[in-house]
């Protein structure tokens, strides 16, 4: 009888190991979080049940059994939707030791390119992590559909890793030949400490010296550190520019890209703050004085209004006197945008400074 019964016990101890191997959770969330590298994790916010809320978008997640992500995909008005944080509908990952993988696919199931502004383009369908004993993300390389080794955009060819602290990282970035290049145009740090807050967003970018290994200004674009700023619930409120003293700095002219403030600041009118879901929001840039003041073309402020669906749909410039400005390279002082009932962008119409039909 008590082989019987520890025979009974052993399979019901096997059964219950495989039901848990193979349990799957499923959430809902309706955005992402920023990040800047991909060493930190997409993020999901502002949870919501389906049930009760069908928020304009959402994402899918599916965690395994370790509570790590498993399967991401987007959704806009209750269908699959290619215009998602990394540029298409879903994410699949591939745990094994050593190594984790992220493949991406469209709407119809096909492998597919992603798109993350630090890799500025590329046919990236594949980022293959290298991992430590301990799980973490050490090296990356980028692929294309064929699994062939790919570099981005901006010229990645590999992610280097090495801790720094619990919450913080070093990050260097190389091309094909070895070379140390730019983490992105707009923070053009060969080698720099990218670092989270106690909630997981991320929080600071530091440069380094690449031969001390200590904080350096970066000359060219004038700032050492970028401080970044999230309220609660992951919304991004905008991030300024530091010297080496810890003072702000103003942006300089580097690599292409906009120049002339020391901060950044998004001010927003919620439709739910939690969800991250707006009825307009603006960006506004402000010196090292904590003055108003415009970028190179001219430009102090930028409101984007949002419909119900959280589609964009229009598009607005002002000067640092709030007055009606045209957008120089674009032409442009607004922008009207009309869509179709699945989302998909039918027209647009825009407007002079003086409010005349482009």
């Amino acid at each position: 009888m008590r082989a019987t019964y520890l025979a009974f016990i052993t399979i019901l101890l096997t059964a219950s190991s495989c039901i848990n191997l193979d349990r799957q959770e499923i959430e809902y969330y309706s955005k992402l979080t920023g990040i800047i590298s991909p060493y930190l994790d997409y993020n999901p916010r502002g949870q919501v049940d389906l049930d009760t809320l069908m928020p304009p978008s959402y994402y899918r997640v599916k965690y395994n059994r370790r509570g790590q992500i498993s399967d991401l995909s987007y959704y806009k008005s209750g269908k699959p939707s290619n215009n998602s944080y990394y540029g298409t509908h879903r994410v699949v990952y591939e745990y094994s030791r050593g190594r984790l993988i992220r493949k991406y696919f469209d709407t119809e199931g096909n492998k597919s390119d992603m798109s993350r502004h630090y890799y500025g383009g590329g046919a990236i369908h594949m980022e293959e992590f290298e991992l430590s004993d301990s799980g973490i993300k050490q090296r990356l390389f980028l692929r294309d559909t064929n699994g062939i080794r790919l570099t981005s955009g901006l010229g990645h060819y590999e992610f280097r890793w090495s801790l720094a602290t619990d919450s913080s990282v070093v990050q260097e970035q190389f091309d094909q030949e070895g070379n140390p290049i730019y983490l992105t145009s707009y923070f053009p740090f060969r080698k720099s400490v990218i670092s989270k807050d106690k909630r997981g967003y991320l929080a600071t970018i530091s440069n380094l010296d690449n031969q001390s290994n200590r904080f350096a200004m970066q000359n060219e674009a004038g700032y050492a550190h970028v401080v970044f700023d999230f309220d609660n619930y992951g919304n991004e409120r905008g991030w300024s520019f530091y010297d080496i003293q810890g003072e702000l700095s103003n942006r300089q002219a580097v690599a292409n890209m906009e120049y002339g403030y020391a901060q950044c600041r998004y001010e927003f009118k919620y439709r739910n703050q939690p969800l991250g879901l707006s009825e307009y929001f603006s960006m506004n840039f402000y010196d090292n004085q904590d003055r108003p003041v415009e970028n190179e073309l001219g430009i102090h402020r930028t409101v984007f209004e949002l419909d119900h669906n959280d589609n964009l749909v229009a598009m607005t410039y002002f000067d640092q006197n709030r007055e009606p400005c045209e957008h120089p390279t674009l032409g442009f002082h607004r922008v009207e945008i009309n869509y179709d009932e699945l989302g998909n962008e039918l027209s647009t119409v825009k407007y002079t400074a003086d409010g005349q039909v482009q």
